[in-house]
């Protein structure tokens, strides 16, 4: 019975989680004339909270394009997420102004945040598979078009 109540709260979340993904839109990102991505929207709280939590693999040219309505240094963390991630931090015009590459998985409680430097106003933050930045050339300065 023990095994019950504890197995029922994970699934939940799981579960949760999963239905979070499967109903969030998506929209693509031209990266140059060659390169596009496909990219779930995270546009609510709640989206940006869960973001790409519990997945074991990105496909290739997949990321999540975390969406905000004002302008700040906004930070992610790497809770329960699975895999090493590129993380972009883009402005109101959509230009990439800061950038970390393989930011790694958090296996313990308490997992660091990440975010740009305090000065650097950001309204979009992208986060894709590791490596995948520096594969596609994506640059700082460059603007990416969704």
């Amino acid at each position: 019975m023990d095994r019950k109540i504890k197995v029922i709260p994970t699934l939940i979340l799981v579960l949760g989680v999963l239905g979070i993904s499967l109903y969030r839109p998506h929209t693509l990102i031209q990266i140059d004339q060659e390169h596009q991505l496909i990219v779930e929207i995270a546009k609510t709280q709640r989206e940006r909270i869960y973001g790409l939590m519990f997945r074991k693999e990105l496909a290739e040219n997949r990321g999540m394009l975390f969406i905000y309505s004002d302008l700040a240094p906004h930070s992610i963390w790497m809770k329960n997420t699975l895999i090493p991630l590129d993380i972009l931090w883009l402005d109101q015009q959509k230009k990439v102004v800061f950038f970390l590459d393989n930011v790694p998985i958090c296996k313990t409680k308490q997992c660091p945040s990440y975010s740009p430097p305090p000065f650097l106003q950001t309204q979009y933050v992208l986060e894709l598979s590791s490596g995948l930045r520096q594969k596609l050339n994506i640059q700082k300065g460059q603007t990416l078009n969704f």
